[in-house]
């Protein structure tokens, strides 16, 4: 890093699914501090890693469901959220988790897609401090994330399509007024220095990846074939859903605020017409977790327990190979015939 800034902190702002692990696993070897307790990788979903602060992930879970939602809710949070009471405790724990990890840094970066979420309580919290906020939109093509949720989440395509208009509207109008850029998943692929440049030059981030050991790193993480699904340019859409959501996707890659105004406009009588549906949908997501859930535990209380009966057959053979056990093993035969010839 050169040209530090002081309590500069990057907000990776993106729906899941839209590359904001890519991009924040670049910002990581470029120099960006991501706090020391990271949500370990998944080889089945993210193997090169999530990149997210496991402690202000669980805190914006928390929130969530203190709020009556959650990551898969399409539907708007009350207005003025941030300010309810009944968040007071998870706020501060939020708060505490920020000046432990990045008290004392000069420049660090948090990606969680709950980030979108939660922009407005990020912003206060910030400025409370007297720290700059910088913010990137990460863009991914809507099909293309749908697809993703679908193979993932098992996440109908409507719903996935609601929940990604949802991010992306609510990430972009809550960063308004802060320095920001935009990047999409496509671009970071295809030229990642290029991207970095732009990301470096809009937001002023001292970045520097001259050093060709970094530059390794990079190219070591970024794989262009973790990318399993693409949506066509030559799609015409006809559903309502997908084609407001791709005229979003243009307006936001465009930056244009004045057509994403117009455009939530639709996207709000779209969730209106739709929220019978979405707060059924909403159970039965929230029936799925807990079943996941609890089938995890069960997993890991069965694996527990394996490793527990490998460990003390471990110790029974190295107990039997050890050289007292076979010295005593003519004694232990005497004994055992004493028992059998003992009047009953």
């Amino acid at each position: 890093m050169s040209g530090q800034l002081h309590h500069a902190g990057l907000l990776v702002l993106g729906m899941h699914r839209s590359g904001t692990s890519a991009v924040t696993g670049v910002l990581h070897h470029l120099g960006a501090a991501l706090g020391d307790r990271l949500i370990p990788a998944d080889p089945g979903v993210n193997p090169k890693g999530y990149w997210e602060h496991a402690v202000i992930n669980q805190c914006h879970e928390t929130l969530l469901r203190r709020l009556g939602s959650a990551w898969y809710d399409a539907l708007p949070l009350t207005p003025g959220w941030q300010d309810d009471d009944a968040v007071g405790p998870q706020v501060q724990a939020l708060a505490a988790a920020i000046d432990a990890s990045f008290g004392q840094l000069p420049f660090w970066a948090v990606k969680d897609p709950r980030l979108c979420r939660m922009l407005p309580l990020w912003k206060s919290l910030l400025e409370r401090r007297g720290w700059d906020a910088k913010c990137l939109l990460m863009l991914r093509h809507p099909m293309e994330v749908a697809q993703s949720l679908a193979t993932r989440d098992g996440i109908e395509r409507h719903h996935a399509l609601l929940l990604w208009m949802r991010y992306v509207l609510d990430s972009e109008q809550a960063s308004r007024g802060l320095p920001r850029a935009v990047l999409t998943y496509e671009q970071l692929l295809a030229d990642w220095r290029s991207a970095m440049q732009r990301l470096n030059e809009a937001l002023g981030l001292g970045m520097d990846w001259q050093d060709p050991q970094v530059t390794a790193q990079v190219e070591d993480f970024l794989d262009a074939h973790l990318r399993h699904h693409q949506a066509g340019s030559e799609r015409r859409p006809e559903d309502v859903a997908e084609n407001l959501a791709t005229r979003i996707y243009l307006a936001a890659c465009r930056a244009d605020s004045a057509s994403l105004d117009a455009l939530r406009c639709e996207f709000d009588a779209l969730v209106l017409a739709h929220t019978p549906w979405l707060n059924q949908v909403n159970r039965l997501m929230q029936t799925v977790q807990e079943q996941r859930a609890g089938l995890e535990q069960a997993e890991a209380a069965q694996v527990a327990a394996m490793n527990k009966i490998a460990s003390l057959e471990h110790e029974v053979a190295r107990v039997k190979a050890s050289l007292s056990w076979q010295v005593t093993k003519p004694l232990r035969g005497v004994q055992g015939l004493f028992r059998r010839v003992q009047p009953k």
